[in-house]
């Protein structure tokens, strides 16, 4: 599956969930190893960033979670 499409699957799993997911949890949906989807939020940590986005992905112990920036 083309990267683009992963970082948006992860999206609105994490948007829709409202909650911590787990990284085994996203390894399951996706079919991915949890180095590659850790690899993959951390470019979408990094994206956000770089785009002044108002949300940012937090990483919560073995998960993540999408949420509103702190500022």
């Amino acid at each position: 599956m083309e990267k683009e499409k992963v970082k948006g699957i992860i999206e609105a799993v994490l948007f829709a969930s409202a909650r911590v997911v787990n990284i085994k949890e996203l390894s399951s949906i996706l079919e991915l190893a949890p180095d590659e989807i850790n690899k993959i939020v951390s470019e979408m940590q990094l994206d956000y960033a770089r785009e002044n986005r108002g949300i940012e992905i937090v990483r919560v112990e073995d998960g993540f979670q999408l949420s509103s920036k702190k500022e």
